[in-house]
């Protein structure tokens, strides 16, 4: 089979995002004919209907007012913000959670630690993304119709809310399955001299978790406001 490449398609619709004394990583959808950003909802913690967020650009937060919807229940960690402009080219990258299996590889997209890769000439002043990879350890159904994708890789802090992107095995089409939410973290005992003391330490078990992207279709679907997409752009 050959190998998988993480295009342009995925690369230039990632973004880094800052909501307050937050930061992590956003990306744009597209749906019927309209462009819509989806990030974490914990990113944007405190956005209602909507405010302004921040967009890195040209080494500095660029202000964008958005309009931001969440899925239900509220426990799904997802916000959809309707920006009123179109953000990234329409580069064809769909959303369709389907022909995504246990055991098949998964890559996520994100700005880990504030870090990114200059590509200023290249993307229209954006920085690009890093890009990890893992493989999809297990699909646990939650409250609400939502779904989790459990992903076997490292995830760090500053690629929440960034895509979780698949090679179709039907179509080699690349895909959005989801969005990054958090890591599996555990609890460890702190020793010193040989001694358990009563600190502990968490850590990072190297499981990803992430919503599956059905939800934010229907938040969208349901709101159909996003930037109209010019052609050509």
């Amino acid at each position: 089979m050959a190998e998988v490449v993480v295009s342009s398609n995925a690369l230039q619709r990632t973004f880094q995002l800052k909501y307050g004394n937050q930061t992590g990583t956003c990306f744009t959808l597209d749906v019927d004919g309209r462009q819509y950003l989806i990030t974490a909802k914990h990113v944007v913690d405190g956005l209602k209907g909507g405010g302004d967020i921040e967009i890195r650009r040209d080494s500095q937060w660029q202000s964008l007012p958005v309009k931001a919807f969440f899925p239900s229940p509220n426990s799904v960690d997802i916000a959809v913000l309707a920006a009123p402009l179109q953000i990234s080219p329409s580069l064809p990258l769909p959303a369709e959670p389907v022909n995504l299996f246990v055991s098949q590889d998964v890559y996520f997209l994100g700005f880990p630690y504030g870090l990114s890769m200059d590509a200023k000439n290249l993307n229209a002043g954006f920085p690009l993304p890093f890009v990890k990879r893992g493989i999809v350890a297990a699909f646990v159904a939650v409250d609400g119709g939502a779904q989790i994708i459990v992903v076997d890789g490292l995830n760090n802090s500053g690629f929440s809310g960034g895509p979780v992107v698949y090679q179709d095995v039907s179509t080699r089409e690349l895909k959005v399955a989801g969005v990054v939410s958090s890591y599996r973290f555990q609890e460890d005992k702190v020793f010193e001299g040989g001694k358990e003391t009563t600190f502990s330490v968490r850590s990072n078990t190297g499981l990803l978790i992430a919503y599956g992207i059905k939800k934010a279709l229907e938040v969208i679907r349901a709101n159909p406001v996003g930037a109209v997409i010019e052609l050509g752009k």
